[in-house]
C-alpha cells in the first residue's frame, strides 16, 4: 500500500478507473467476450460475456457476467479452474491442474464463440505464466539448478505445443475477416536469487 513497506493491497476491475476497449465497443454496440483478463474481479457489466481472472477468491463467488453465465459454464466443464497452486514441489499434480485448467479455459471459449453473439474476443491464459514459474530451471541449461536429462525437461515446450494446438481449433471457428493477435504481456527469465529493499530497509 502506498506510504507503507509491508502492507499489500490487491489490485481489482474497481482499480481501472478508464474504459476498457471491450467498454468502449459495446458502448457502440459490439458484441463482446472477455475471459480472464486482469484485474477481472468483480466482474463488470459488459455487452456481452465476461469471466473474470485468476484473482478471483473462488468458484463460489459470482465470476461470470451475466450472472447466469455461471450455471453453464459449470454444465459444460464441472467446476471452472481460475488458477492453479504453482509454488509447490509436487510437480507432477501441478501439471495435471495446470492442463486440466487450461483444456476448460478453452473448452468454455470455444463454447462461447459457437453460441454467443460477439465482435470482438479477448482471453488471457495464466497457465502460460505458471508453466515458467514452475518449470523454468528444469529447460534452461543456463540455470544454475538445471539438470540434464530431468523427468521435466520437457515440460514447457509441451505445454506450448498443447497450447498452439488449442489456439488452433479456436481459429478455425473465425474467418478470413478475422484480425488475430496474439500477444505476451509479460517475460519470463532465469532467476539465481532476489533482494528485497524494503525488507534490508
Amino acid at each position: 500500500k502506498r506510504g507503507t513497506y509491508n502492507d499489500i493491497w490487491l489490485a481489482s476491475s474497481y482499480s481501472v478507473k478508464e474504459k476498457t476497449v471491450w467498454d468502449i465497443l459495446g458502448e457502440r454496440g459490439k458484441k463482446v467476450i472477455v475471459v480472464g483478463v486482469p484485474p477481472g474481479y468483480p466482474p463488470r457489466p459488459v455487452n456481452g460475456c465476461l469471466i473474470s481472472c485468476f484473482m478471483t477468491p473462488g468458484t463460489e463467488k459470482d465470476y461470470t457476467y451475466p450472472k447466469g453465465l455461471k450455471k453453464e459454464i459449470e454444465n459444460l466443464v464441472g467446476e471452472y479452474v481460475l488458477d492453479i497452486e504453482f509454488r509447490t514441489e509436487d510437480k507432477d499434480r501441478m501439471l495435471e491442474e495446470l492442463y486440466d485448467m487450461t483444456e476448460k479455459r478453452f473448452r468454455v471459449i470455444e463454447y462461447l464463440m459457437k453460441n454467443k453473439p460477439w465482435n470482438f474476443l479477448m482471453f488471457v491464459e495464466i497457465g502460460v505464466d505458471r508453466v515458467h514459474h514452475a518449470f523454468w530451471k528444469f529447460f534452461d541449461k543456463q540455470h544454475h539448478l538445471y539438470q540434464p536429462g530431468n523427468k521435466y525437461e520437457n515440460a514447457v515446450k509441451e505445454y506450448y505445443q498443447f497450447i498452439d494446438n488449442e489456439i488452433g481449433k479456436l481459429l478455425k471457428l473465425t474467418d478470413k475477416n478475422t484480425t488475430v493477435v496474439v500477444v505476451s504481456d509479460h517475460g519470463a527469465k532465469r532467476m539465481k536469487g532476489a533482494f528485497s529493499i524494503n525488507e534490508w530497509l
